[in-house]
């Protein structure tokens, strides 16, 4: 079987967003799609976002197609606020439209880029990168379609998280099965006798920039070489913007299914800051 090139992948993948978006936009009461809030997504405030990203890499593929340097540094988070901020002052159909139209933009962009240009090495700063067709899928499709499902998840609606799912499990993989932690209940087992082994499974950057006191850095690419205790309960951590298919949650599977036991921090590092728990940061 051939694989298909990235840019055909992405066209297939973009056009299947755009069904599950409306299907999804379908599926919304007339509560939900008057609904805007800035302190949840409300369904307008999560589909303004996904137009807003799916513009993003339209943007940023574009400082490639120009023989431009991209933005090596980005406040990832300002997207969503100004995503949500301006859900507020627009109608439901307006947002709709704003997304079908980044979402036309996206795959007509990618269309006119030339395989070569979308195996580029997408970076940020120092890190190392990956191809530049690995984030405008992201985008594109992998963050749309979960957050859609996420959103699901919450009503409880089983339906929409199965159909959901079955399009974002090919892409990614199943959800990782294995037990977690809440941050409240992490901070007092820390504080017992028989306190956990902590394992930030992020890369050193991050690890660097802020992490769990006490926590050990062991990457998720590293972690099957680490000496690790076969007794001591080990909790592990990322970021978590992908609950259910995050570096933690996989690191928490991969070493149960080894013998150990290992369970996920709930919510990640981001979590456990966000409850005023102690943080500690890695001076050079």
């Amino acid at each position: 079987m051939t694989t298909p090139q990235p840019r055909d992948m992405l066209l297939t993948l973009f056009a299947q967003t755009r069904t599950l978006i409306h299907e999804f936009a379908d599926a919304r009461s007339a509560d939900e799609r008057a609904e805007r809030s800035d302190k949840h997504w409300s369904a307008a405030g999560l589909l303004s976002a996904c137009g807003a990203w799916m513009d993003y890499s339209a943007d940023r593929i574009g400082y490639f197609q120009r023989g431009e340097v991209a933005p090596q540094s980005v406040d990832f988070e300002a997207v969503n606020v100004a995503a949500i901020a301006a859900a507020e002052n627009r109608s439901w159909e307006e947002i709709l439209a704003g997304v079908d139209a980044a979402q036309a933009r996206l795959s007509a962009t990618v269309a006119a880029s030339p395989p070569e240009l979308l195996e580029a090495t997408n970076t940020y700063g120092e890190g190392p990168g990956g191809p530049l067709w690995g984030e405008t899928r992201a985008n594109g499709f992998i963050w749309p379609v979960h957050e859609m499902l996420a959103h699901e998840r919450g009503l409880e609606r089983g339906d929409r998280v199965a159909a959901l799912q079955a399009a974002l499990t090919p892409i990614i993989g199943a959800p990782a099965e294995c037990a977690r932690i809440s941050p409240a209940a992490l901070a007092d087992a820390l504080a017992t006798s028989d306190a956990p082994l902590v394992l930030d499974v992020r890369d050193a950057e991050e690890y660097a920039e802020g992490h769990l006191a006490g926590a050990v850095n062991s990457p998720l690419d590293d972690l099957t070489s680490a000496a690790l205790p076969t007794g001591q309960l080990i909790v592990t951590y990322c970021n978590m913007h992908y609950p259910g298919y995050s570096r933690g949650e996989r690191a928490a599977e991969d070493l149960s299914a080894r013998g150990y036991r290992a369970v996920a921090l709930e919510g990640g590092y981001l979590a456990w800051a966000e409850g005023g728990h102690r943080v500690e940061k890695t001076t050079g």
